[in-house]
């Protein structure tokens, strides 16, 4: 439900404050596939290396990980989070983060401040899922700038939606 309001209101904020079509507004420009399988692999290395942390500070004892509760329990529940956070997740986060408010700052300021703001309220969404646990929060902070930056880098939204797929997709790989 909560994706799908945010599709809604994206689709709302392009159209309306933007008066383009939502693939240009959204630099949903071709990019090689080639390109796109290398960025989701290099995401799978980022994701193992940013959280290398949590090897040396494990979780509370009492910290719970709704994620492995899931992996656990196997079945629907697990196709339910496979496509919701590899598939729809990257996509919304993606419009709405690099897609809309990532070059809405950018016409205002340069890109580290842009980057960087847009990862720490990225970052922040990401709450509900790590608390407290630094190393996770870590983690997402570099995998939010490196969206950042592949969207500068490349001026399109795909690059940023194929890493955030990798990333997502590793624990799944494991």
């Amino acid at each position: 439900i909560s994706h799908g309001a945010g599709w809604l209101l994206a689709i709302a904020l392009v159209t309306v404050r933007h008066q383009m079509r939502f693939a240009q507004a959204l630099a949903f420009r071709p990019f090689p596939l080639s390109r796109l399988i290398r960025i989701g692999l290099a995401a799978i290395a980022v994701y193992i290396v940013a959280l290398l942390p949590a090897l040396v500070f494990p979780p509370p004892k009492d910290h719970t990980n709704l994620f492995l509760e899931i992996f656990k329990g196997g079945g629907l529940t697990l196709v339910i989070l496979l496509v919701s956070a590899v598939v729809l997740a990257p996509l919304l986060e993606e419009v709405i983060f690099r897609g809309l408010l990532f070059p809405a700052l950018r016409r205002r300021m340069a890109f580290w401040p842009a980057a960087i703001l847009t990862t720490v309220l990225f970052t922040g969404l990401h709450f509900t899922q790590t608390g407290t646990y630094w190393p996770a929060i870590e983690g997402i902070f570099i995998c939010g700038m490196v969206l950042a930056w592949l969207r500068e880098r490349t001026g399109t939204l795909w690059a940023s939606i194929a890493f955030h797929v990798g990333f997502n997709s590793t624990p799944f790989l494991a």
